[in-house]
């Protein structure tokens, strides 16, 4: 191959990978990273290189070794993907395509978050986990509510009865899916407040 051939190839190479670049770039920014959690829509900001210093924003969300939030992808993870993060992250329930209610170890470095695409790391508060229905309700004073409670499929039914005995909760039902589970409890305002504030509660829903 002689120098101008070189020259050429080198030339295309170079446009080509500054467009891929381009499109790449652009395709992330149509991304709607905007999501919705109890009745609020939220667009998280980047967050993964702060991830080490701001722990403690999570402390709420933290049971055992594990914290349960909620976890942005810059674009919807592969079969590929999803296998090969599992033993790091455990995606639980999507909210969009591309974010998931997830549990990830207390101990997992922001290199392994960016090897898997992570965009932010957000947390779950007590706000968060309630459906705009029973908010609704709790706002016009009605006494005896009910909800399902969503968990990661790792709580038993005999985790989540032994919780609802010890808050004084009436636990009704059941519901299993093939990452999470739902429980339907009975409970009043006050013991509401107690059961949202758990780490492994993910989010209390009015239907299915």
């Amino acid at each position: 191959m002689n120098r101008i051939n070189l020259i050429v190839l080198s030339a295309i190479f170079l446009l080509t990978s500054t467009a891929f670049s381009v499109e790449y770039k652009d395709n992330l920014r149509r991304v709607n990273y905007e999501f919705s959690v109890g009745g609020t829509s939220i667009t998280p900001q980047e967050n993964v290189n702060d991830f080490k210093k701001n722990r403690a924003d999570y402390a709420a969300n933290k049971f055992e070794d594990s914290y349960y939030v909620i976890l942005q992808f810059y674009a919807k993870p592969s079969d590929e993907d999803v296998h090969e993060m599992r033993q790091y992250i455990h995606l639980i329930k999507p909210i969009t395509k591309n974010t998931f209610y997830v549990s990830i170890p207390t101990n997992i470095s922001q290199r392994k978050l960016k090897k898997f695409n992570v965009r932010a790391i957000v947390p779950i508060s007590s706000e968060m986990k309630l459906d705009q229905e029973i908010k609704e309700e709790l706002e016009a004073g009605t006494e005896k509510l009910a909800g399902y409670v969503v968990v990661s499929k790792g709580f038993t039914k005999e985790f989540v009865l032994e919780a609802a005995e010890e808050l004084n909760i009436k636990y009704s039902s059941e519901i299993y899916r093939a990452t999470y589970d739902m429980h339907h409890l009975e409970f009043q305002e006050q013991e509401l407040k107690e059961l949202i504030a758990q780490p492994w509660v993910l989010a209390i829903r009015k239907g299915l």
